[in-house]
C-alpha cells in the first residue's frame, strides 16, 4: 500500500507539474499576442499617421473572376465613400505586375491614389496541396497565420476578409484593434463539399484512404 500510495503522490505532482507548464505557455503565448499586436499596430500609425485604414484580405486579388470583381468593386465604393481612407491589398501577388492596370482594364473601373498593396510571403499556407490529407482543416489554419503575417506587417482600423477565410477573422478577433468584416464569395465548407462526403468521392483534397474510411 505503501508502494501504491508513493506511485500515486509521484503521478499527481507530475501531473502538476504539467498543468503548471502548459499553463505558463498559454500565459506567455497570451502576452506575447499582445505585445505583437501593440507593436504592428503602432508600427502601422508610425508610418501612416492618424489615416483610417481599410485592409482587404484577398491573397488572390489579380485574378479576373467574380470574387476579384466583387473586391475591386468594394475598393472603389470606400474610395467614393471615405476618399481620405488609405485602402491596402493584402495579396501574394507581385505588385510589381501592374495589378491595378490589369484590374481596370479586365473590370472597366477607375482607382484613385490611395491604394497599397501588402505582398505576402506564406501564400503557399492557404493552397490544397500544401495540405494533402485534412485538407480544409490545413487551409484554415493556414489562413489563421497568414492573417497574422497580413496584419503584423499592416495593422488596419478594418479588416475585411473578401475570400472566405472565416478563420482569419479569429486572428483578427484575437489581436484586438481593428474592426472585422466579410464577403463570402466561396464558403470554407459548401453542400457540395459535403455531399462529395457523404458519397464517398475520391477527390484532389480526398484520398481513397479518406473517402473509404
Amino acid at each position: 500500500h505503501s508502494a501504491q500510495r508513493t506511485q500515486n503522490q509521484s503521478r499527481s505532482m507530475w501531473i502538476g507539474v504539467i498543468v503548471k507548464a502548459f499553463l505558463a505557455v498559454l500565459g506567455i503565448a497570451i502576452a506575447a499576442v499582445f505585445i505583437v499586436r501593440d507593436w504592428a499596430y503602432r508600427k502601422t500609425r508610425s508610418q501612416y499617421g492618424q489615416r483610417n485604414t481599410f485592409g482587404f484580405f484577398h491573397p488572390n486579388c489579380a485574378g479576373g473572376g467574380g470574387g476579384e470583381r466583387v473586391l475591386w468593386l468594394a475598393v472603389q465604393v470606400i474610395q467614393q465613400l471615405y476618399p481620405d481612407w488609405l485602402i491596402f491589398i493584402y495579396t501574394v501577388d507581385d505588385p510589381r505586375e501592374d495589378i491595378l492596370g490589369k484590374v481596370e482594364s479586365v473590370f472597366n473601373l477607375k482607382f484613385q491614389p490611395g491604394i497599397r498593396f501588402v505582398p505576402l510571403r506564406k501564400g503557399h499556407l492557404i493552397q490544397p496541396k500544401t495540405w494533402p490529407r485534412f485538407t480544409l482543416i490545413g487551409q484554415s489554419i493556414g489562413s489563421m497565420l497568414l492573417a497574422f503575417e497580413a496584419l503584423t506587417t499592416v495593422y488596419p482600423n478594418v479588416f475585411f476578409d473578401s475570400t472566405g477565410h472565416a478563420f482569419s477573422f479569429l486572428t483578427a478577433r484575437l489581436l484586438g484593434h481593428a474592426r472585422i468584416g466579410c464577403y463570402v464569395h466561396y464558403p470554407t465548407i459548401s453542400t457540395d463539399m459535403l455531399r462529395d462526403v457523404a458519397d464517398r468521392k475520391v477527390q484532389f483534397n480526398q484520398s481513397g484512404a479518406v473517402a473509404g474510411s
